[in-house]
């Protein structure tokens, strides 16, 4: 009777065989944890999905690509969400951007892995992965969402317009306001004891044919104080009587979400 002969190839892929079969089963991302991950925290949670997919596949390499797309691809978007007018950021289009965003993550990440996914789950039933490690990329996504809009915000000039500084202070304003004018506020803002004499503050100065509008920033908390109120209505006076025209004071408040509030004097 012939002994059956192995070849070195032959042991070789029944060694990676049983190595293969003593590891355990990767667990996996689906696609609707992909889409509610990206609705609650951002292209980025898309990115880190994907990239643990890959990586649990043995495609380092695709994931690090889809994370750094993900990257690109947020910090464009809050450039230009910071350069769009607050009434398009505030409109319907603004509310819905969170899943448009999960939409077009949606088809790429079926394009790129929903082939394998299916085998994954249907044919080789495979495992998901938890949800609380979906809350947990999205924590980590907004997280790092928020350091990058930060970072960008304090690139960004305070007020849009031209600028002209003064002792220290920074004047934003628009081309039709005359340079005497700025002087003119700056003395009076720094006289109200807005403006420090040594600088740092800011306001925005928008020129109309009748009226100035002067837009500062003051603490939404302070807008029922009594006594500011009576000291911006005497900044207001003295301001009016000096360039001879109509001034509304505009006392302006960001929320930690970004919203804008104004309060007219």
């Amino acid at each position: 009777m012939q002994r059956p002969s192995f070849q070195s190839g032959d042991l070789e892929n029944i060694i990676n065989r049983v190595e293969e079969e003593g590891k355990p089963q990767p667990k996996l991302y689906n696609e609707t944890q992909l889409i509610v991950g990206t609705v609650l925290g951002g292209p980025l949670v898309a990115g880190f999905i994907t990239y643990v997919n890959f990586r649990r596949l043995g495609e380092t390499k695709k994931g690090e690509i889809a994370v750094l797309l993900a990257m690109v691809f947020i910090i464009a978007l809050l450039w230009i969400m910071f350069f769009l007018p607050d009434y398009i950021a505030e409109s319907f289009l603004g509310k819905i951007l969170s899943y448009v965003n999960a939409g077009i993550a949606a088809v790429v990440f079926k394009f790129y892995m929903g082939e394998r996914l299916k085998k994954f789950f249907k044919e080789e039933n495979g495992r998901r992965e938890s949800n609380w490690k979906v809350a947990g990329l999205v924590l980590l996504a907004v997280v790092i969402t928020l350091l990058v809009a930060f970072q960008i915000s304090a690139q960004q000039p305070l007020y849009p317009g031209d600028k002209m500084v003064i002792d220290g202070n920074e004047i934003y304003h628009d081309e039709d306001t005359s340079e005497e004018d700025m002087v003119i506020i700056n003395d009076k803002m720094i006289a109200a004891g807005y403006f420090d004499p040594d600088g740092q503050s800011a306001i925005y100065v928008d020129t109309w044919l009748r009226r100035y509008e002067i837009t500062m920033a003051i603490d939404k908390s302070f807008w029922q104080d009594e006594l500011l109120i009576e000291e911006l209505q005497v900044l207001k006076t003295n301001l009016e009587f000096d360039l001879g025209k109509e001034v509304i004071l505009i006392l302006e408040h960001y929320e930690l979400s970004g919203d804008r509030k104004t309060k007219k004097i």
